[in-house]
């Protein structure tokens, strides 16, 4: 049996939603509470909390959406249903996105609210075992990159079309979807290498990019070509099948960006010579040590250029090199075009 609280500051409208058929038809459900206020409301599911909670957006006191996050925050509630008017559609959307488990569009009719709760109730049962798959999968996905996996792409589509069958008609509740399966395996792979946030970009700023994406394709593009980016970066800067002494250099390269990473500083670090530490490094990663190392800053650079508005002195004395003009010139040799232009290009895009 799912309790369930009602939040709408028109007391005509509480009373013609609790006149609706779908309250005797549905056995799994009962109406336990009511408040005319989200403040009020918030008392309440304090001293008492609630399956599946109604509540209408806009509201004296405390909005809908406010009422969300605190329900959210406090674990009072596993389920909130937004009532929401037609000029609320970005609210309800926002709603969503701050964890709302649907909304209904006023007015409301008997077919679209037993449909919702139906939904509810059954997703309260599936709750656990929806968790554990999700979770499973994200893990899955997250070891795939770990391990530069095979068929990683096909992973992502299926994942995908996974979202957005779950998902169905309601675009943005299958783009949220894909957006909380990002932070997760995200989540996974910084816990197992913090280095990988400078190499690539931050996950909330592509989940918001996805929220507004023209449509579910668009959102999908964004989501696979952030989720290759990790698996990439894995790949081209700590593989499969280094030697141990390869994968602590790299580990100690990529553990200090900002340091003046010397060959020499290194190699007294792994106890070994300079010349061993050189072959072997180059053995296993096709490149020089100088040369990942310019290659990691450099790749710094760009994100740094992209997302913050540090100047190119300031990005010069955060890695390291004295002379910005000198970082400029490593810059050009390596991308083919300058820090300005570089910096150009992404303001345009």
């Amino acid at each position: 049996m799912a309790d369930i609280m009602l939040v709408d500051d028109y007391e005509i409208f509480r009373k013609q939603l609790k006149a609706l058929q779908c309250w005797k038809n549905e056995r799994d459900i009962r109406l336990i509470g009511e408040a005319d206020n989200g403040a009020e409301a918030l008392k309440m599911l304090r001293k008492q909390s609630v399956d599946i909670l109604l509540t209408d957006i806009k509201m004296p006191k405390l909005n809908g959406l406010e009422l969300l996050e605190h329900v959210k925050q406090e674990n009072l509630c596993k389920c909130v249903i937004l009532l929401s008017e037609y000029a609320d559609f970005e609210y309800a959307r926002k709603g969503i996105v701050l964890g709302a488990f649907d909304y209904i569009v006023k007015p409301v009719t008997n077919n679209s609210l037993s449909r919702v709760l139906r939904r509810a109730t059954k997703f309260l049962k599936d709750e656990e075992e929806e968790k554990y798959i999700f979770s499973t999968e994200c893990k899955m996905a997250a070891d795939s990159i770990l391990t530069s996996g095979n068929n990683f792409e096909v992973l992502l589509k299926d994942v995908a079309k996974k979202c957005f069958e779950t998902g169905g008609e309601d675009v943005v509740k299958s783009i949220v979807w894909l957006m909380d399966f990002a932070r997760e395996t995200a989540k996974e792979v910084i816990n197992r290498y913090h280095w990988i946030q400078l190499l690539t970009p931050d996950v909330e700023e592509i989940c918001n990019r996805m929220l507004h994406a023209d449509d579910r394709y668009m959102a999908s593009a964004l989501f696979e070509d952030y989720m290759m980016e990790l698996y990439v970066a894995v790949c081209n800067w700590h593989p499969i099948g280094m030697s141990a002494l390869s994968e602590k250099v790299a580990d100690y390269i990529l553990a200090h960006p900002y340091d003046k990473l010397t060959l020499t500083d290194t190699a007294e670090v792994c106890y070994v010579s300079n010349t061993y530490l050189s072959h072997s490094f180059k053995k296993d990663m096709g490149k020089s040590f100088v040369d990942y190392v310019v290659s990691l800053k450099m790749q710094i650079v760009k994100k740094f250029l992209t997302e913050t508005d540090m100047s190119m002195v300031e990005i010069a004395e955060k890695l390291g090199y004295e002379d910005y003009k000198y970082m400029g010139r490593l810059f050009k040799k390596m991308f083919g075009f300058t820090l300005s232009d570089y910096k150009r290009m992404q303001a345009t895009d």
